[in-house]
């Protein structure tokens, strides 16, 4: 009898089962590519805990009742947690020149109340960059009752976050001017986000997979915007399903969502109206008072004018006088449908296996190294006999220097494909 395939020590006896255990109790996705993945997180946690070996963890978690603190350390070691402030500038640039200054100018002065949600917020520079945003867009700041909630399933995460200690590299996309003044600097090139602005933000630990279980329900309703990015693109499709209807559930009417661009084109988001701005796409709850387009253009006689400074300029800090009015420049129209594609450019129609290898590309070609492979692995998931997408993870594989599992996915490309150069070429390449 042939031995049972091992993965870094885990067998797919036990595999297979606690792929799904972590479906269920965390949303995340791991398909049978994914395995070495889900076995390397197990291992490190185990590591964590005091096991002798991932087996062992592996076993509890599939035959008792897992304490809390077992299943946090779990999901720190299976989650992905880069970020960095400011991502994605066309999403902060239509929230500064469209959705915030019509959210201010809805509120009048008995009612200054805004609530927002980060769900997902990793090491939380993204919960952060919209307080920076508020902050520069209120100049009576203390006036108004601002809620900015932060979340996230990763505890290890969420101490960084609320330490509020970044290096460089976590400014690696920002304006010019942000850091000096929003940030106390640090020795070794490291910056602090400056009480004024942390003081904004409340972090708290929540897992989005566990719907009606573990959700503060009180404390999340009622949200003018939730962000929730690069989140869903890792659950599995019913886990995103429902996640996506509770988060529709806390939104005000017209409320926003705002995802990832690689999740606007494979998950649905049929409750909401899809608005397109310069560069990004964002989801606005049905039922809002007036028509997406005209709502945030409207005119409000009675609220003073609310002004935005353009394009996230941030060299004379809060008040630098480089002023526009927020309508105009970046104007919404409804979207008929959905894009196609998660990339800035529509992607044409295709088949689901083609357009998340497209996406997969995508992120390679940007160094997302991560996004690229579960993108990879999600459209392997679909299409297991496609040599070009085991051709794709093993380029990516080799780039993350995981080079054993990179040749083996060269190896199914060439059982796929015998005539595939490149992939002959790229094992020998390895083995010489």
């Amino acid at each position: 009898m042939p031995s049972t395939p091992k993965f870094n020590g885990l067998s797919e006896v036990l595999l297979f089962p606690l792929s799904g255990f972590v479906a269920r109790e965390l949303g995340l996705h791991f398909p049978p590519e994914r395995w070495p993945d889900l076995n390397r997180g197990v291992a490190r946690a185990a590591q964590e805990l005091g096991y002798t070996d991932a087996a062992s963890l592996a076993a509890q978690l599939l035959s008792r009742p897992v304490p809390r603190p077992t299943m946090r350390a779990l999901a720190s070691h299976l989650t992905v947690s880069d970020t960095y402030f400011f991502r994605e500038r066309s999403i902060w640039d239509a929230l500064e020149t469209g959705i915030l200054p019509e959210l201010l100018r809805s509120r009048p002065n008995s009612k200054r109340r805004l609530r927002f949600w980060s769900a997902g917020c990793a090491s939380g520079e993204e919960p952060y960059s919209l307080a920076i945003q508020l902050h520069r867009l209120l100049p009576c700041f203390q006036d108004w009752d601002v809620t900015i909630l932060a979340t996230d399933v990763n505890l290890r995460s969420l101490g960084c976050a609320a330490r509020g200690e970044y290096g460089r590299w976590s400014f690696r996309e920002t304006p010019p001017g942000a850091p000096e003044n929003y940030f106390e600097k640090l020795d070794g090139g490291r910056f602090r986000v400056a009480d004024c602005i942390r003081n904004c933000v409340r972090f708290s630990y929540l897992n989005l997979a566990q719907v009606g279980l573990s959700w503060p329900c009180a404390d999340i309703a009622g949200m003018d915007l939730i962000f929730c990015r690069n989140v869903l693109m890792y659950f599995a499709p019913r886990s995103a399903v429902k996640a996506i209807a509770e988060l529709h559930r806390c939104l005000n009417e017209g409320g926003w969502l705002v995802v990832g661009a690689a999740e606007n084109s494979l998950i649905p988001f049929s409750e909401f109206d899809a608005v397109r701005f310069d560069g990004a796409v964002l989801y606005r709850k049905k039922g809002a008072a007036q028509p997406a387009e005209k709502a945030l253009t409207a005119s409000t006689p009675a609220q003073p004018a609310v002004t935005a400074v353009s394009h996230l300029d941030f060299a004379g800090g809060p008040a630098n006088g480089k002023t526009e009015t927020s309508r105009g420049k970046n104007q919404c129209a409804p979207l008929k449908q959905r894009p196609a594609g998660g990339n800035e450019a529509d992607l044409p129609e295709a088949a689901p296996a083609e357009r998340m290898a497209r996406l997969a590309r995508a992120y390679a070609d940007r160094g997302q190294l991560d996004h690229a492979l579960a993108w990879c692995d999600r459209a392997l998931a679909v299409a297991k006999l496609d040599p070009t997408l085991h051709y794709i993870r093993a380029t990516i594989l080799q780039e993350q220097d995981r080079i054993e599992e990179a040749m083996a996915s060269l190896g199914r490309t060439i059982y796929l494909n015998p005539r595939d150069v490149l992939a002959h070429f790229a094992l020998g390449h390895i083995y010489r």
